[in-house]
């Protein structure tokens, strides 16, 4: 009966196609494709050769995957279906329950320890090269298909591998375009043909096989060979994911080299497999020269591949637009691909890379922690010795606190430093007592080459806090009072730290600038304060809260961050369970046009990840390493979100961004319209969409700080700062480099 409605089928066909006139083409069109669903296509599964694994073949069903039709690979690895469904679908091969799968070792030094195996007929303890060795449980390799091949075969192998799981990292389905993009770029990164996932996969294990094939497709062979070269230990699987993360990770690249997943080291792995295989001659040297060129084509740190696909055009106009605009900006700040920004920005800050800034932070430094100690026990010295005038003086520098104008002097000039610095500070012990201190600074720290001033008062205000046991036992200290000990103090820090619930305020200016040249200068002014609720932890409020009022900073060459007029705060962010950010500023920097930003944003559950590390710190062994117990902590319960206006008056635009998770949707500007939306997938890389289209991947490049777009039109763009080294002084990197250490 179902031969019969074939044939009946077919009869239709070709009547339709007789009678049809202009539309004869079309209708000869469908015909060929309905007849190819039903036509038997086989495909065979090669890492080494895989006999007796599980071919599934299977489509969307909704949000998940359903087997639409299953067989197994025989011993030469070939599989068939006899049937297709109408939209694209998977082929997974795995290894069966029963463990009855087999595959062939392909590495030319052996697949790892065969434990006494029987299948090591040999007995020398290896699954050698071309030994059959048992199928992994968790092995899993696949490739995607738009439709079956007209004219080929299904070809699963390492290298589909890295295409179908680079298709799946795309955010959007997986399509006939997402299905040709990741296979266009697999392609191009290896110097293979097009058709490489429907050409018949050829064997390393089978001499005469490898020695019949063509070069692309040996290349092919040697290339999927390497993946189990690179497997030393017969970890087979992790060795493929390693890649497949590597390629999805950096947006369809592939780090050179130095890297796990990178080209060279597949390269060199396929490259011994072929001087074992192939033996001296021609055709060892042109495919040696075939492979190494993969590598040799490229600079920099990654493959910069290039997929020029068909996209829809109104999509890629749309996000041109945007692109455009970016590209213009950008480009005004120097920013692009000869990363020559930090170069040019580096004459604003190499004076201070001198032992005479070294030198001026030390004696800031060591004044500022003489004014604190006044502000915390001057009180309490002076009452107990009943002195007019406190002197805490240190080396060369004089502290004297008078005690009846509340005037505290911090002085040096030894000619070669020179402070002078002023302060008047409440009463400690009346301040704590009123649950109010208020400290006004006016001084100046210099040397011959950097000099600093600072203009402003600080404000603490202590709600339902009680200083007064914390300054009790700190007086009983300093009386030697032998009842009280330092754990005392210790416990009563403690007390009030679980207590703790003040606020402090700082309103002033203060400059850092060049003393032979006053206006070559960083300056910042304005009025923030910072607030610290530990008792809300208990009741689910805000713990810590920051809000910059309004201000400005100012670099030497005039580069300015800035507080909107009108527009209060400039800054705000509050952390809780929650972290809400709002903030209202205007920066004129690089060459660009002023440009003005009003953006909120809300980081959900970040009270719960603090959770998770403070029950890490107060578990047993929980002295390691911090960065180790702030890798372990469980980030995916964040939830972030949030929105901008991006404002740029003098070019009469306005741009609308929304964030939500790892997705940045920017709108055309002057409109509600979307415009481009680009995913960040990993830390390395993501991808560009405009409408339902990609349009493009993402790969940042952290060597030379930046980031390259590769558009599906085949054009590149390429972003870079350049080299930290370019900005900062080797020693200070080396520094940085041993802290995060």
């Amino acid at each position: 009966m179902r031969n019969l409605f074939r044939v009946l089928s077919i009869a239709v066909f070709l009547a339709l196609g007789a009678c049809g006139g202009d539309s004869s083409n079309d209708d000869a069109a469908l015909f060929a494709a309905a007849a190819q669903k039903d036509k038997p296509v086989e495909g065979r599964a090669v890492k080494g050769v895989l006999q007796g694994a599980a071919v599934a073949l299977r489509v969307q069903a909704g949000d998940s995957l359903v087997d639409y039709a299953t067989t197994v690979t025989d011993d030469a690895g070939v599989f068939a279906f006899d049937t297709f469904p109408d939209e694209p679908f998977k082929l997974v091969v795995f290894a069966p329950l029963d463990g009855s799968a087999r595959m062939l070792c392909d590495a030319s030094s052996g697949c790892g320890d065969s434990g006494g195996h029987p299948l090591d007929t040999n007995g020398n303890g290896v699954f050698d090269f071309g030994e059959a060795m048992p199928l992994p449980a968790d092995f899993s390799m696949i490739a995607w298909f738009a439709e079956p091949p007209a004219d080929g075969a299904l070809a699963v192998t390492p290298l589909t591998h890295l295409a179908a799981t680079l298709a799946e990292s795309y955010p959007g389905p997986v399509d006939a375009r997402a299905i040709a993009v990741a296979s266009a770029t697999v392609a191009t990164l290896f110097d293979l043909p097009a058709d490489f996932a429907t050409r018949w996969p050829v064997s390393v294990n089978d001499a005469d096989e490898l020695a019949g094939a063509g070069a692309a497709d040996m290349q092919h062979a040697l290339l999927a060979a390497g993946f189990a070269e690179l497997a030393t230990a017969g970890e087979m699987q992790a060795v493929l994911d390693a890649y497949a993360s590597s390629l999805a990770g950096f947006g369809g690249q592939l780090p050179l080299s130095g890297g796990e997943g990178d080209l060279q080291a597949l390269v060199e792995a396929a490259a011994t497999m072929a001087q074992t295989l192939l033996g001296e001659g021609a055709t060892l040297s042109e495919t040696l020269a075939g492979l190494q060129s993969l590598v040799q084509r490229w600079s920099g740190t990654h493959t910069r591949v290039v997929t020029d696909v068909e996209v829809d055009a109104d999509d890629m106009a749309r996000a041109r637009v945007v692109l455009d605009d970016l590209d213009h900006y950008l480009n005004l700040a120097n920013i692009n691909g000869q990363g020559q920004f930090f170069a040019d920005q580096v004459g604003q800050l190499d004076w201070l890379y001198t032992q005479a800034s070294l030198d001026f932070a030390e004696t800031t430094i060591e004044a500022a922690g003489q004014i604190i100690l006044v502000a915390l026990v001057g009180d309490l010295i002076a009452e107990q010795y009943n002195l007019d005038v406190l002197d805490l003086s240190l080396n060369d520098l004089s502290v004297q606190l008078d005690v009846d104008t509340r005037v505290l002097t911090v002085t040096r000039d030894d000619g070669s430093h020179f402070v002078d610095i002023s302060v008047n500070m409440d009463d400690i012990i009346a301040g704590a007592e009123a649950g109010a201190l208020t400290y006004s600074l006016d001084g100046l720290v210099a040397n011959d080459v950097v000099s600093g001033t600072m203009q402003g008062t600080l404000d603490i205000a202590l709600y339902e806090t009680d200083l007064l046991p914390v300054i009790n036992v700190a007086h009983q200290l300093i009386l030697e009072n032998p009842d009280v000990s330092q754990q005392d103090l210790t416990d009563a820090l403690l007390a009030l730290l679980s207590e703790l619930h003040g606020r402090a305020t700082v309103t002033g200016d203060m400059a850092l600038f060049k003393t032979a040249d006053p206006d070559f200068a960083f300056s910042v002014s304005g009025s923030a304060w910072g607030e610290i609720n530990v008792p809300a932890v208990d009741e689910g409020g805000d713990v810590l809260a920051l809000e910059v009022s309004y201000g400005e900073i100012v670099s030497p060459w005039g580069d300015s961050l800035y507080s909107l007029e009108g527009e209060t705060p400039a800054l705000a962010v509050a952390v809780g369970q929650h972290g809400v950010l709002d903030a209202r500023f205007g920066f004129e920097a690089f060459g660009m046009p002023a440009m003005e930003v009003d953006a909120s944003g809300r980081l959900d559950n970040i009270g719960s990840v603090f959770q998770q590390l403070l029950d890490s710190l107060g578990a047993p062994g929980a002295e390691g390493d911090i960065l180790a117990l702030l890798g372990a902590l469980d980030y995916s319960i964040l939830d972030l979100y949030g929105s901008a206006t991006l404002d740029i008056p003098a070019d009469n635009k306005t741009y609308l961004l929304d964030l939500d998770g790892f997705r940045v949707d920017a709108s055309l500007p002057n409109s509600v319209e979307q415009g481009i939306q680009f995913h960040l997938t990993s830390i390395n890389g993501g991808y560009l969409y405009a409408g339902d289209s990609l349009v493009g991947s993402v790969t940042f490049d952290w060597a030379n700080t930046g980031v390259t777009l590769f558009l599906l039109d085949g054009t590149v763009r390429s972003y870079f700062l350049g080299p930290l080294d370019d900005l900062l002084p080797a020693e200070l990197l080396a520094g940085l480099q041993g802290l995060a250490g």
